[in-house]
């Protein structure tokens, strides 16, 4: 029998969608009309390929000093989800931040008049939803939509290390800051420091002023995530030495380069919830320069490619052949990098293939050791999310065809208690 936090999880994840999704256009026009009423609110819509959840994360952390801050739940980001976010701000919240997202063309001009942004932030382009779009220069088209609805006099941060993005015009009244690693930007980021066992760190540069940010993230690859949210926060009267301190105080999200220690004293690097060929990349960048006694991969394909599925599996586990000591592969094309990667010189016992989640948990029971780095990195809907939460207690749900768009950790299949899980996610 299902107890009442497990009937209220399913209620959520099923039914409760399914209706939702049934009055989207009630629940628009319903949001649409209430972002009228919020006139002393300020709405912030955060948009970009990679890095938003972290960016809405680290932002809302930061002006929390000041205002009272409502920010969008996880990464509820699109559709209806969007339109039920607004509807929870409330007159009395000082600012109201948002994450925006598209998967096809035309979708991100609707939300911005939704939201109508007084700042929209714009992070990066790269290659995701390839099915949808051709090109870079039109995934850049369709994020550039967020200033769709902005209001006059509004403020505009991008990327200035992001080509795709500087080429863009904005219409007259609208200001624009940009952010970045480049000197000609106006928030500028120096001494970036990463390499594993090191968390992110930067120093921050605006006009005369800069502060060194110290922050609990994994990886290179957070620069522009953290940087957006700081050079916002100044926006809003944040003191660039405070924005920074407080930046500090913001953790990994789950699974996104999110670190976990296991009962065996092994350190997982969990990155399971964003699978596209970029992020594979900025995550086995971040292994290569790793320093631990040994280095670990937990690896299935990538998406948002033209590439046959056992050309991206060839690719993994030749990348995989020059990053660590030891790779597993899960999949139907596990065998295919299994073979790359000793074609590449990994030895035979080192590259390991499994086609089943219960015998991946049981192996990382039996092999990891204190000391071990393991970077899971995989597609969302692949949920690799259960060999790693396997570690700390018995898992009820090992289905092979899951089709559920979000973590583990979230599911009411899982088995886990609440409990359990806020100590694993959060740790």
């Amino acid at each position: 029998m299902l107890s009442r936090q497990r009937l209220s999880q399913w209620f959520r994840q099923t039914a409760g969608r399914v209706l939702l999704r049934t009055f989207s256009p009630v629940l628009y026009l319903t949001a649409f009309v209430w972002r009228r009423m919020l006139f002393r609110t300020t709405f912030i819509a955060l948009t970009g390929s990679l890095g938003k959840t972290t960016a809405k994360e680290s932002l809302a952390h930061i002006l929390r000093l000041r205002y009272r801050t409502f920010h969008s739940r996880r990464e509820q980001n699109s559709g209806y989800l969007t339109s039920l976010n607004v509807l929870r701000v409330r007159p009395w919240h000082r600012v109201a931040i948002f994450e925006v997202a598209t998967a096809r063309p035309g979708q991100l001009k609707p939300l911005s008049r939704l939201l109508r942004p007084d700042i929209a932030v714009l992070l990066r382009v790269a290659r995701t939803h390839t099915k949808n779009y051709r090109s870079l220069a039109d995934i850049a088209q369709e994020k550039w939509q967020v200033i769709a609805g902005i209001e006059k006099r509004g403020t505009v941060f991008i990327n200035g290390d992001d080509p795709w993005l500087l080429q863009k015009e904005l219409p007259a009244g609208i200001r624009r800051v940009t952010f970045g690693c480049s000197d000609s930007c106006d928030f500028v980021a120096t001494e970036v420091k990463a390499a594993w066992p090191d968390r992110l760190s930067l120093t921050v540069h605006h006009g005369a002023s800069m502060a060194r940010a110290e922050t609990r993230l994994v990886g290179a690859h957070w620069v522009t995530s953290v940087l957006a949210a700081i050079a916002v926060s100044a926006e809003l009267g944040i003191d660039l030495q405070q924005a920074a301190r407080a930046v500090g105080g913001v953790a990994a999200f789950p699974a996104r380069m999110q670190p976990v220690v296991l009962p065996s004293g092994a350190v997982v690097i969990r990155d399971e919830y964003n699978g596209t060929v970029d992020s594979f990349g900025a995550a086995f960048r971040f292994l290569a320069e790793a320093t631990a006694p040994r280095r670990i991969l937990i690896a299935t394909g990538y998406t948002d490619t033209k590439e046959q599925s056992t050309r991206r599996m060839r690719n993994v586990g030749r990348e995989a052949a020059t990053i660590c000591d030891l790779a597993l592969f899960f999949g139907r094309s596990a065998s295919t990098a299994v073979r790359a990667a000793r074609q590449s010189g990994m030895p035979e016992d080192k590259a390991k293939e499994f086609y089943s989640l219960p015998l991946l948990a049981d192996y990382l029971r039996q092999e990891l050791k204190a000391g071990d780095l393991v970077l899971v990195k995989g597609r969302t809907t692949d949920h690799l999310s259960r060999a790693i939460l396997a570690q700390f207690g018995e898992i009820r749900c090992w289905e092979m065809n899951c089709r559920r768009t979000h973590t583990c950790d979230f599911c009411w299949k899982l088995g886990l208690s609440s409990e359990r899980l806020e100590e694993i996610v959060y740790s």
